[in-house]
């Protein structure tokens, strides 16, 4: 990873988190300030833009179902529920008066 650059894991997350939103029965575990705040950082970078792209492109859904199936089961599920506890946790502890 550059320095002020996104890894390509962050795109990927992005990607599996937009690709839920989107192409889900899981659909309603992304917020719409979520998917808002992932589109506004993914459209920041011509990087990202290339992502948002492969995202919207017809090979993509069947890559992500093809991989999910032979290599990672579930992953993009796993990324959303992994922000969405990440989220609330730090919530909570904002609203117990961590700072």
């Amino acid at each position: 990873m550059k320095e002020n650059e996104a890894s390509s894991t962050a795109f990927t997350v992005l990607q599996s988190v937009l690709y839920i939103a989107s192409h889900s029965i899981h659909s309603k575990l992304v917020s719409n300030d979520l998917k808002d705040a992932s589109l506004k950082i993914i459209l920041n970078s011509d990087k990202g833009k290339k992502r948002f792209k492969q995202l919207n492109s017809w090979w993509f859904k069947p890559i992500v179902s093809l991989i999910e199936k032979l290599i990672m089961p579930g992953i993009t599920l796993h990324y959303v529920l992994r922000k969405r506890y990440i989220e609330e946790y730090t919530l909570k502890a904002i609203e117990n008066g961590v700072k």
